[in-house]
């Protein structure tokens, strides 16, 4: 009898990425995980400043309501002429205070009872900066259009801007410094391989190349976006409109071409650092966040509630303040005690 054997079937082996193709995937999936990190912090953000307004509107309406009651109490002290010397002082500071805290009734009951207005007052304070800021940069301010206040902010903006570009100059110095041949030739290659890229892509997403209608409106939206992904010199956003197409982003690539890819993504991975970094700190400087402190769901939630206190507070205070000033003995020891 002959026996029967049954064919035995082995898998191919699988082909081990090679080292550039693993740099290449470890890139892209690094930018892919800060694009999305900075997206979540986009949202957190929004969804902290929507809890933060409905959580406080009350109470600063309120707020907002005292600081009128205050500025009228006032008004009525300094036309009974309830204050004198000191005290007087003390409410027109008082007044200007309540002014600058956005108490438009504020403004008027003092430029009603001050020598001085606070729009002159500002003034000054402006002409003041103006010096300093001249002093500074060596040279007289534009006097023509705008307010003081506008042209000391104009110039400010271009000081600024001034020690921005001396910074870029230095750090480009530095780079150039540090740039050797080899580096300047893998610049030349990654250029190479986002143009041959965006090349693929704009072959595959031609519009007349689509006989269908609606895809072919879908390949001309993802062509726009290829269009403004290489303005950017973005390699990662030319791969996200790649995927779309059900390609893989390597597929057919030379190795020469993925170390060059991956370069591209590795200083675009940078920028992605850098901007996660300056949106967490900006996020959490706008809560008032301690500094190292990072801002997450749990320490803005935290920020949110030490400030709803420090709101109800400050209300509180002046309810008593607005209650205090309805009497001259009141209202004159309230004044005396709060200089103190």
């Amino acid at each position: 009898m002959t026996r029967r054997t049954t064919p035995q079937t082995t898998d191919a082996p699988a082909v081990a990425p090679s080292p550039e193709a693993r740099r290449w995937a470890q890139q892209l999936a690094s930018a892919q995980r800060l694009q999305a990190q900075i997206e979540a912090l986009d949202q957190l953000a929004q969804a902290h400043r929507a809890e933060r307004h409905a959580q406080q509107a009350a109470e600063r309406q309120q707020l907002r309501q005292a600081h009128e009651q205050m500025a009228q109490a006032l008004d009525q002290a300094l036309v009974a002429k309830w204050l004198a010397g000191p005290l007087r002082r003390r409410a027109l500071l008082l007044l200007g205070q309540l002014a600058d805290a956005g108490c438009a009734p504020a403004e008027a009951v003092h430029d009603r009872h001050a020598e001085v207005s606070l729009a002159q007052r500002r003034a000054e304070r402006a002409d003041a900066w103006r010096q300093r800021v001249e002093a500074q940069l060596a040279q007289p301010l534009d006097e023509t259009g705008g307010s003081a206040q506008a042209r000391l902010q104009a110039a400010m903006r271009r000081w600024q801007t001034e020690q921005d570009e001396r910074r870029a100059q230095r750090r480009a110095a530095r780079e150039r410094r540090r740039t050797t041949d080899q580096e300047a030739a893998q610049q030349l290659d990654a250029q190479d391989a986002l143009r041959r890229l965006f090349r693929s892509l704009a072959s595959a997403l031609h519009p007349d190349r689509e006989p269908d209608p609606h895809v072919r409106e879908r390949k001309t939206a993802w062509m726009a976006e290829a269009n403004a992904a290489y303005e950017r010199r973005d390699l990662l956003a030319l791969m996200q409109v790649q995927q779309r197409l059900a390609e893989a982003p390597a597929a057919g690539v030379a190795e020469a071409q993925l170390a060059a890819y991956a370069e591209l993504l590795k200083r675009r991975v940078a920028d992605l650092e850098r901007e996660r970094a300056a949106r967490q700190q900006a996020l959490a400087q706008e809560a008032g966040l301690p500094e190292g402190v990072p801002a997450n769901e749990q320490t803005l939630a935290l920020a949110r509630e030490q400030e709803l206190a420090q709101l109800a507070a400050t209300l509180a205070h002046w309810q008593r303040a607005v209650s205090q000033a309805r009497s001259p003995e009141r209202l004159q020891r309230w004044l005396q005690d709060s200089a103190d």
